[in-house]
């Protein structure tokens, strides 16, 4: 994901939770394989290719995200250009966790145990 799209996902999230509730819907992704969805102050992305990689993220958790994107944007580019090991891993509240690694299975995910 660019900068740039996390940035216009920060303003609409910011708009979706203030306005009356709406659903706003982004596809993510080179391949648009992504899916983000805002209703109600609540974000979940999921990916159409592996439903069962999903994840439903309060506002404060939303904003914790966005804290680290720069971060996490990062360490994505050094998993993408295999420049060095990358083993991120930032908690984002409530027991939720972001991870970037080069283990066997790669891809952001938030996990509920931080495993």
């Amino acid at each position: 994901m660019l900068i740039g799209e996390m940035e216009q996902l920060v303003a609409a999230a910011a708009v979706a939770d203030v306005a009356p509730p709406q659903r706003s819907s982004f596809a993510l992704g080179s391949k648009q394989d992504r899916v983000l969805n805002v209703e109600a102050g609540v974000v979940s992305m999921n990916s159409t290719i592996a439903p069962s990689k999903h994840v439903t993220l309060t506002a404060n958790r939303w904003e914790h995200l966005i804290e680290i994107h720069k971060l996490i944007n990062n360490e994505a580019k050094d998993l993408n250009c295999q420049s060095c090991k990358v083993a991120y891993r930032e908690h984002i509240s409530d027991g939720y966790y972001v991870s970037v690694t080069d283990g066997p299975e790669t891809f952001l995910r938030a996990l509920r145990s931080g495993m």
